[in-house]
């Protein structure tokens, strides 16, 4: 063939082939390719959700509304019945205060000492504020020692350093997390002494409830930090291993056997479901990306600065064959895979977040509700002490009369002030302790409750959120792949000069 015709094919051959990875602009796939972007861009699953989440807003709103609709009717109830019942105690022909304070009693810890429980419910009040607050703490630090990229052991753990070096504020953190750690110990054994004491009820048994739930979730903590160290040892062994291999080598014995013990760590986490560890690991892995990606294009060989031990340790919790992870190191690293990846383990951390969250939250939960009851108790006994204060001819009277001023008595000569002041207080307790402290645990039982159908908007919200981050990568390369490829004025002036070429080569013959 002629040199000038070859020369003019070869470029319509590599235009027209698809040679090297080229391939034809087609104006009709562009569009597809804007209106499929377009399109997606419109789906707006974080608006979605949030009007899910106002759903569930308003379905817990009404159904606490509903109880403190109740418990007003309950104590109008009690307070009608109260009205007329004797103010003494010992009868047993009919109702008294001192019976109807002693029903409610008795369905929280049933005790014959009033004045011995009174004592000992109030110190447990005061330990539950004191551990309430030394928990409150404890969260705090363990926020700050996040942001510092340390990790927050748990108290069982010990002061346990995060992983890396721990900055100064990071050391700061944990050593207060370490005193604190230590209070909340010996408030809890005070508070475990005094559980011990309690009489039966339904007290003693959101006590045992609680006691045995904080215990599960201090076992799940120290279970969730021995996993964690025992997997990034093995990962910083298998990273320190890949880092001091030779490019182009088969893996050796040893980094294979390494490889077999991250999996092997990684699938034991899978396996118990530890919903503090599956926080931690997802956190670690979307560090080691961010990290990766922060030293993204700071040469000119994008990820050359980020060294084979830190790209294999992001590499081994996905590949399961070490041959493939080494073979890996050799290819260029591609950002727009990496921030995919990134996103993905961004989405499960948070899963993972908001699910030891809901742990945190039910346990916060169980404690208050606990100490709402022990608040009711202690209104019930006060009252019931200040019935004990009372003149003895107040015993025969009815509360309606004991209340009454001096002139619409029916028994004048028996008149105090303070017996009537404390019959007010008495009975004022009564009905805080039936109405709005009780309202209280039961609304605690409900947000309790609503946790359940947290949890399952949040699973539905991370798998929506999965598919979001692998949708928009691909709807954004379809879109870019369909705006590209070769126009016919990329060739046409190519074309037209070889042509003139051939032209000119006849008129010169």
């Amino acid at each position: 063939m002629n040199t000038f015709l070859r020369l003019g094919c070869v470029p319509l051959c590599l235009a027209l082939s698809g040679c090297a990875g080229m391939h034809l602009y087609s104006e009709q796939r562009d569009q597809q390719g804007k209106a499929l972007k377009a399109a997606w861009a419109k789906v707006d699953l974080d608006s979605y959700f949030t009007a899910m989440h106002e759903q569930r807003k308003k379905l817990l709103k009404a159904d606490i509304d509903a109880i403190a609709g109740a418990r007003s009717a309950e104590v109008d109830s009690a307070l009608v019945l109260l009205l007329d019942a004797r103010v003494g105690k010992g009868r047993a022909d009919g109702r008294t205060f001192y019976s109807m304070l002693d029903g409610e009693l008795n369905e929280l810890a049933a005790t014959a000492d009033a004045a011995g429980f009174l004592g000992a419910v109030k110190r447990w009040k005061s330990l539950s504020l004191q551990l309430q607050a030394n928990r409150a703490r404890q969260t705090a630090y363990r926020k700050l020692l996040k942001a510092e990229g340390a990790d927050a052991p748990s108290c069982r753990a010990g002061n346990v350093a995060g992983s890396g070096e721990l900055s100064k504020y990071a050391a700061e953190y944990l050593g207060e997390l370490g005193k604190l750690c230590a209070g909340e110990i010996t408030l809890a054994g005070e508070q475990d002494a005094l559980i011990a004491r309690l009489p039966a009820g339904s007290l003693l048994t959101s006590a045992k409830n609680t006691v045995d739930l904080e215990q599960k979730h201090a076992a799940l903590g120290a279970e969730a930090d021995a996993l964690m160290a025992q997997y990034r040892a093995s990962l910083e062994e298998y990273a320190a291993a890949v880092g001091a291999s030779q490019p182009g080598t088969a893996p050796s014995v040893r980094l294979t056997a390494l490889g077999g013990k991250v999996r092997t760590a990684l699938a034991q986490m899978a396996t118990l479901n530890n919903v503090l560890g599956n926080e931690a690991l997802a956190d670690d892995r979307v560090k080691r990306i961010d990290a990766i990606l922060r030293k993204l294009g700071t040469t000119a060989d994008p990820g050359k600065d980020a060294t084979r031990a830190e790209l294999a340790a992001v590499l081994v919790t996905r590949v399961a064959d070490d041959v493939q992870v080494l073979a890996d190191l050799q290819k260029p690293l591609v950002p727009t895979s990496l921030l995919i990846r990134r996103d993905l383990e961004k989405n499960r951390a948070d899963l993972a977040t908001v699910q030891a969250d809901l742990v945190r939250k039910d346990i916060e939960l169980v404690r208050a509700a606990q100490a709402s009851q022990v608040a009711e108790a202690v209104e019930l006994l006060v009252a019931r002490s200040r019935l004990d204060t009372l003149k003895p001819c107040y015993g025969s009277m009815s509360f309606l009369d004991a209340i009454a001023f001096p002139a619409v008595k029916v028994n004048p000569p028996c008149d105090d002030a303070d017996s009537r002041a404390a019959l007010y207080e008495a009975a004022g307790r009564y009905a805080y302790a039936i109405g709005d402290q009780r309202a209280r645990t039961l609304r605690l039982d409900e947000l309790r409750r609503d946790l359940k159908r947290e949890r399952q908007l949040a699973f539905a919200q991370a798998n929506a959120g999965q598919w979001a981050v692998l949708i928009d990568a691909t709807a954004g390369q379809a879109a870019a792949y369909a705006a590209s490829g070769q126009k016919a004025s990329d060739y046409k002036d190519l074309v037209q000069a070889l042509s003139l070429l051939w032209i000119g080569r006849g008129v010169n013959k």
